[in-house]
């Protein structure tokens, strides 16, 4: 009978010890290097093409407004409006601007006639030279306020400057304007063309030269592509929108493309930059232009940080963390981690 208990009693330890023994080798199994393959870094010039959008606008633009203060009459163009040079596009209400007018007037006039008197008292002496100096200076005060009040009675309309298409309209009839405020903006036809206005960041801005190729299409045309140049590159950053300007030339040819169509243009700068080029594959954890690359050092690995300019290809081109590296892994990638240990296929 104790013979039975003991051997009972030593069969649930021998059970222990194998299942630890078991556990132990699986522990050891995963551990196994994980087999990688590896790919050269390749240096690669090319210029990367640069994606603008915009409407389409004549050479200058013009943001109109009054002279003076008051209370707008009427704003005869509307948005989207052609406009002859000369023409009136909006004006004032005119009760107070001829008011002061006709005041000028009448104090021009009164100044004349003490003038006229005080010269003939001057030449029968009985005023002097000095009353007849004051009296000529007092007219000619009055003739020049007449002429102020003359100029803003005039400028209490808006007139068109040149040919153009009106883009904006900014104020209403009825509406009380300050000095200065912009009322409608006008693309004003000139010898430059049709343009292009967009701007792009600096990490574009910097490969874009004066000449560059361009093909686009604008909004009416359905497949219609055409040609252009770029013709102005901007020095310096807009304070708004921290974009740098870039001036398209477009050419319509014989298509009648107008002023505030919506239009697409691809730029194929000349300037060529050198990037690292790698498979995609080979990028883990990305979020936006940053992701990762495993890299060799040894039986382990190290995580490099690169910065990705396009993708194209199923081939990512890195502009900035392979400056010194050769190759990367490639194949196993996605089962990689810091703490890794591989074999190299």
């Amino acid at each position: 009978m104790k013979q039975i208990i003991i051997g009972l009693t030593i069969c649930p330890l021998l059970v222990v010890c194998l299942a630890c023994g078991e556990g132990k080798e699986k522990g050891v199994a995963g551990n196994h290097d994980v087999p990688v393959a590896l790919v050269e870094v390749r240096d690669t010039m090319m210029a990367r093409e640069i994606w603008v959008h915009g409407v389409v606008s004549s050479g200058e633009q013009a943001n109109l407004s009054f002279k003076l203060p008051g209370i707008v009459r009427s704003v005869r163009a509307k948005e989207g409006d052609a406009v002859r040079r000369g023409a009136l596009l909006a004006e004032l209400d005119l009760t107070e601007i001829e008011a002061q007018y006709a005041q000028a007037q009448e104090s021009f006039d009164k100044q004349r006639r003490d003038c006229e008197r005080t010269e003939a008292l001057f030449r029968d002496s009985v005023a002097t030279r000095e009353q007849w100096q004051n009296s000529r200076t007092a007219l000619m005060l009055a003739e020049q306020a007449l002429k102020v009040a003359g100029y803003n009675r005039q400028h209490a309309g808006i007139y068109a400057p040149a040919d153009g298409v009106v883009l904006y309209k900014y104020v209403g009839e009825g509406e009380y304007v300050q000095p200065g405020q912009a009322v409608m903006q006008v693309s004003l036809h000139t010898d430059r063309g049709l343009l292009l206005k967009a701007g792009v960041s600096v990490s574009h801005w910097r490969s874009l030269c004066v000449g560059d190729r361009v093909e686009w299409e604008a909004e009416g045309f359905p497949g219609a592509v055409f040609a252009g140049r770029v013709t102005r590159v901007a020095r310096a950053a807009d304070l708004q929108s921290g974009l740098y300007q870039v001036e398209v030339g477009l050419d319509a040819g014989s298509e009648s493309v107008v002023v505030g169509m919506f239009a697409e243009a691809t730029i194929y700068p000349q300037r060529q930059a050198v990037y690292k080029c790698i498979p995609c594959t080979c990028l883990r954890d990305g979020e936006g232009r940053e992701a990762y690359v495993y890299v060799p050092d040894g039986k382990r690995v190290k995580r490099v940080g690169v910065t990705v300019a396009f993708i194209r290809e199923g081939q990512a081109y890195v502009s900035a963390g392979l400056e010194s590296i050769g190759r990367v892994i490639h194949e196993g990638a996605g089962f990689l981690s810091p703490y890794s240990t591989i074999s190299i296929q």
